[in-house]
């Protein structure tokens, strides 16, 4: 009897790894068309917000804007 409940987590086990990996692979094939790889993330940003100010930043926009540039 207890091999039978043992075959069953092993089971159970092999289903939810399989779920996890489709769910990585979707989320891989999703992610990968957000971005270009030869595209920066600081032109990334720049291209999806091109009316944004870079001038009238607040002290927070400055220091992301520092840290955006040190990614890149």
């Amino acid at each position: 009897m207890k091999g039978l409940k043992y075959d069953y987590v092993l089971k159970e086990k092999d289903r939810v790894q399989e779920l996890i990996d489709v769910n990585y692979k979707r989320e891989r094939e999703t992610y990968s068309k957000m971005f270009d790889s030869r595209t920066s993330v600081s032109d990334t940003i720049k291209n999806l917000a091109p009316n944004i100010p870079l001038h009238d930043q607040s002290a927070e926009d400055k220091a992301l804007q520092r840290d955006l540039e040190e990614i890149d």
